[in-house]
């Protein structure tokens, strides 16, 4: 998905929050951002630090979730094997970020239409 969109509705109030993945330009860089408008809410890259010796691909890329706070069974790393594996799971790491935090003040959280 390349422009993810979250629709969440707290206290009969829709937000509808727009992210966008933009490719890394530094020179030794490649993955992708993760931006919500001009913020950068979590990225990926390829896994440089994972060990060459084993045979387990799942750890090839990792991504960075850049929230604060994010307590998780996620965390603020998941690793996949490529990149259209690692996005998904990215991006539902900020959407529960988000259902957590409107949930800290507002009873009811409902993230595309789902009760979270």
């Amino acid at each position: 998905m390349d422009n993810p969109e979250m629709e969440l509705t707290f206290n009969a109030e829709c937000v509808k929050l727009t992210f966008k993945w933009k490719k890394k330009t530094g020179l030794y860089s490649q993955g992708e951002n993760l931006y919500l408008g001009t913020i950068l809410v979590a990225s990926y890259s390829w896994n440089s630090a994972r060990s060459t010796q084993g045979k387990d691909d799942s750890t090839r890329y990792v991504g960075n979730i850049r929230l604060p706070s994010l307590k998780d069974d996620v965390g603020k790393q998941v690793y996949a094997s490529n990149p259209d594996e690692i996005k998904p799971k990215i991006e539902q790491a900020v959407e529960r970020w988000f259902v957590e935090a409107l949930r800290e003040n507002h009873k009811e959280v409902k993230l595309n239409g789902r009760r979270s």
